[in-house]
């Protein structure tokens, strides 16, 4: 009887170790399956970041430095040379200078308002770069200033044609190179 009840608690033992052992497979897969998946989840979570990065902040911003430009160049070509900008700036011709107010009022306004919009709005989600910070820092204070001037045009006080600060010209190369790393992270996260 002895042998019986032995052959029985080794069957009993081999049961449990069976289901033993299946447990610990069945955990150790749920556990790598959930381990992937988390990895899977954080790897789309950045996807998505860096599309709304582009989408909403990098290159928006990026066609209105663009648009802002070819405007600015477009006058220069056609009604300015550095003299009429100085005469402009000393208020010494009256049709130089009201031409450049409308002008600025119709084309660079709307501009400054929605790259003010964009800043203000999206700027959370610039990736750290003290670089492109600053260069915000000088867009926002040339947009400030226009705002006090075009406020100054109102009242009829054209004292003031061009805002002290300089459009910051670096700004629209270090977008362009933030957009195209932003590109190839996405590129290597998606053949991840």
């Amino acid at each position: 009887m002895k042998k019986k009840t032995k052959k029985v608690y080794n069957k009993i033992a081999l049961v449990l170790l069976g289901v033993l052992l299946q447990s610990l497979n069945s955990y150790i897969y749920d556990d790598y399956m959930a381990s992937k998946q988390q990895v899977h989840d954080v790897k789309e979570e950045k996807i998505a970041l860096i599309d709304k990065q582009l989408l909403e902040f990098y290159i928006p911003l990026k066609i209105k430095l663009d648009k802002s430009r070819r405007l600015f160049i477009n006058y220069k070509k056609k009604y300015a040379n550095d003299k009429v900008f100085s005469q402009i700036i000393k208020s010494k011709n009256r049709e130089d200078m009201l031409r450049w107010q409308r002008y600025v009022l119709s084309a660079f306004l709307p501009i400054h308002t929605e790259l003010d919009r964009i800043i203000s709005s999206k700027r959370y989600l610039m990736d750290k770069n003290v670089k492109i910070s600053d260069q915000l820092d000088l867009l926002e204070q040339h947009i400030v200033y226009y705002k006090v001037i075009f406020m100054k045009w109102q009242d009829n006080d054209v004292s003031e044609n061009f805002a002290p600060t300089q459009f910051p010209r670096n700004l629209a190369s270090l977008i362009s190179l933030e957009i195209e790393r932003l590109k190839i992270e996405k590129i290597k996260l998606e053949a991840e």
